[in-house]
C-alpha cells in the first residue's frame, strides 16, 4: 500500500499572516486510518531565494495533523509553501510500516503577496 492509498498530503498557498504580518504556509496530512506517528516538514519560501523557512514536528496516534511554516518577516514575491511527510502505521499483518509523501511536485504553484 502507497502513501497516496492511506493519506493525502495538503498544502495551501502562502498567505500574510493579518496577526503577525509575516508569511505562513500550512499542510495538513489526513489518514484513513489512526497512524503510529505522523512525521512532518513544512516549507514555504519566496521565488529566487535558496533559503527556505521549515518547521518540523511530529504527533502520535493520530489521523489529521497540521503544521505552519512561518516567515520572520513579510518581504513582497512570489512565495509557495511545499511539505514531506513520513506515516508509520501497523498494517493487518501486524508489522510497522512507514510511508512517504511530498507536495507539491516542483515545479510549486506560488502566489505574488505584497507586503
Amino acid at each position: 500500500m502507497s502513501f497516496d492509498e492511506i493519506c493525502t498530503l495538503n498544502v495551501e498557498l502562502p498567505r500574510i499572516n493579518p496577526g503577525t504580518r509575516r508569511i505562513e504556509g500550512p499542510a495538513t496530512v489526513t489518514c484513513k486510518q489512526v497512524a503510529l506517528l505522523i512525521e512532518l516538514q513544512v516549507f514555504v519560501n519566496r521565488k529566487g531565494d535558496s533559503t527556505a523557512t521549515r518547521i518540523n514536528d511530529k504527533t502520535r496516534d493520530n489521523k489529521v495533523f497540521t503544521l505552519v511554516a512561518e516567515t520572520a518577516s513579510c518581504r513582497s514575491g512570489e512565495w509557495k509553501t511545499s511539505a514531506v511527510a513520513r506515516v508509520t502505521f501497523s498494517n493487518p499483518a501486524g508489522y510497522v510500516e512507514t510511508k512517504g509523501g511530498y507536495n507539491p511536485p516542483d515545479p510549486a504553484p506560488g502566489l505574488q503577496l505584497n507586503c
